[in-house]
């Protein structure tokens, strides 16, 4: 298995007692210019009510105020940063109306940059 897979796994173990996830797009990846992307659009639901974690902002460069950066994960059993993360998506993003100028005004990302054209 996949070591972002595995991290992944663990995330929604933890957040799917309380019904959080609703689609993983762990393997729904686009190769583009070099880099993979994820495209959350394919999901067909509103993405005020979306986010993407990853570590490499290149994938969420479509939708870049949907994206939560975290730090890269590699063989490590210890590794915390979702469990970090938690606070914020639990309290600050569940119960808010659009969850993209909160990440662009957390994350530092631009809210109605060029890169949302597809939200």
């Amino acid at each position: 298995m996949k070591q972002h897979t595995i991290r992944q796994d663990r995330m929604q173990e933890y957040l799917d007692v309380k019904f959080y996830i609703k689609a993983s797009l762990s393997r729904t990846v686009h190769r583009t210019e070099g880099s993979y992307t994820k495209d959350l659009t394919i999901l067909g639901v509103d993405l005020a009510k979306v986010a993407i974690i990853d570590n490499s902002p290149q994938v969420f460069r479509f939708q870049v105020n949907n994206g939560i950066p975290i730090k890269s994960w590699f063989n490590n059993p210890t590794d915390t940063e979702l469990i970090l993360l938690l606070p914020f998506l639990e309290t600050i993003l569940v119960n808010a109306d659009d969850i993209r100028p909160i990440i662009a005004m957390t994350f530092g990302n631009k809210f109605g940059h060029l890169a949302d054209h597809k939200s």
